[in-house]
C-alpha cells in the first residue's frame, strides 16, 4: 500500500513487457518528473509484483502509488475494451463516481478506473477496492486453512461451532457446517 516500503528483494522487479506494459510504466523517471505529476518527489522506480505495479520513491523505497494491470485489472494509459459501453460502477460507489460528457468511470475486480470518454483510454486508478468477505456469503474457495494472525489465535481459535478466517485486516467467524460466513469478530487494521 502506498506509505510502507516495498521490500527490497522486489526493486529489481522491473515491470514486464508483456501488454506493452513496460512502455506505459518504464524503470525509471529522472529528476523533474514529480513536479509534472504532483508528486513532492523526483526520482521515480515502477516496479512490478504480482499483477501490480508498484510506483516507489527510488531513494527510500516507500510506496507511492499502486496500479493494478491486466494480471489483476487494467492500466493507466490502456484502452477500456469495446465491450465495455456501459456503466458498471457498483451502487455503493456510483454517487462517487458519476459518469460526465468527458469522464467515464469503469469497475474491473479490484479497481474502480477514469478513463476519457472520447477515447476510451484509461486516465487513472480512481479507487483500489480490496476483496473482502462479507456476512452470509459462502467461505470463499482457499479459505479452509486456518490463517489468523499468530498474535489473535489464542483468542480465535477453531472449535466445533465456529471457524475463524482472516482477509484483509478482519478476522470473520465461520458457520463449520455450511461455511457461511457470519460475523466480522475483530479488525486489526491499524
Amino acid at each position: 500500500m502506498p506509505g510502507q516500503y516495498l521490500p527490497s528483494s522486489y526493486m529489481s522487479s522491473y515491470v514486464p513487457d508483456y501488454y506493452g506494459l513496460n512502455s506505459f510504466y518504464p524503470a525509471s523517471y529522472g529528476s523533474g518528473y514529480g513536479s509534472a505529476y504532483g508528486y513532492d518527489y523526483d526520482n521515480l522506480c515502477n516496479r512490478y509484483a504480482n499483477g501490480v505495479v508498484y510506483q516507489v520513491d527510488c531513494m527510500t523505497g516507500m510506496v507511492q502509488n499502486v496500479v493494478p494491470t491486466y494480471a489483476a485489472g487494467y492500466g493507466v494509459g490502456q484502452m477500456i475494451p469495446s465491450s465495455y459501453d456501459y456503466y458498471n460502477v457498483p451502487y455503493q460507489y456510483r454517487s462517487l463516481y458519476p459518469a460526465s460528457a468527458d469522464n467515464g468511470y469503469w469497475y474491473a475486480p479490484g479497481a474502480i478506473y477514469q478513463y476519457d470518454q472520447s477515447s476510451s483510454l484509461i486516465t487513472s486508478v480512481a479507487a483500489l477496492l480490496s476483496p473482502g468477505m462479507t456476512i452470509g456469503q459462502p467461505l470463499p474457495m482457499g479459505y479452509s486453512t486456518y490463517n489468523v494472525p499468530y498474535a489473535y489465535r489464542d483468542t480465535y481459535m477453531d472449535t466445533p461451532t465456529a471457524m475463524y478466517r482472516y482477509n484483509n485486516g478482519y478476522i470473520y467467524q465461520v458457520d463449520p457446517t455450511t461455511q457461511i460466513v457470519s460475523a466480522i469478530v475483530a479488525s486489526i487494521l491499524t
